[in-house]
């Protein structure tokens, strides 16, 4: 599925050429009047939208036509195993913010002969 992300939820939007979304929507998508795209409010709802102008210099105007809530995640368990020990922290503290990114509910890594198993909590909501 093509979702294309924004930060603020909106009824309706317009994309300048040169944002990459607007490109996205010309260039793969195919976008003109009246294609229906698929968008995503971070931390937020899913919704539809219709492309209602698409203007001489390259931007599109959205609006939103319905929306719904996100799914929840699924449940992702990142397997990694190195070959040697973990002793660089900011490598392992990119790796969770990466692991946290992606939704990761469990991290399990194997240094050695044992493995180690990390569980992400979530607040609820």
């Amino acid at each position: 599925m093509n979702l294309m992300l924004f930060d603020d939820v909106f009824e309706s939007v317009r994309l300048e050429r040169a944002d990459p979304r607007a490109q996205h929507l010309r260039k793969v998508l195919r976008g003109k009047i009246g294609t229906l795209v698929f968008l995503g409010f971070v931390n937020g709802a899913r919704a539809r939208a219709k492309v209602v102008a698409v203007e001489a210099d390259g931007a599109f105007e959205l609006e939103v036509v319905g929306t719904e809530p996100a799914p929840a995640p699924l449940p992702i368990t990142l397997l990694i195993i190195f070959a040697t020990d973990l002793s660089n922290p900011k490598g392992l503290a990119k790796r969770d913010q990466r692991a946290g990114e992606c939704e990761t509910v469990r991290l399990s890594h194997q240094a050695g002969d044992g493995f180690t198993v990390i569980d992400f909590v979530r607040p609820a909501g």
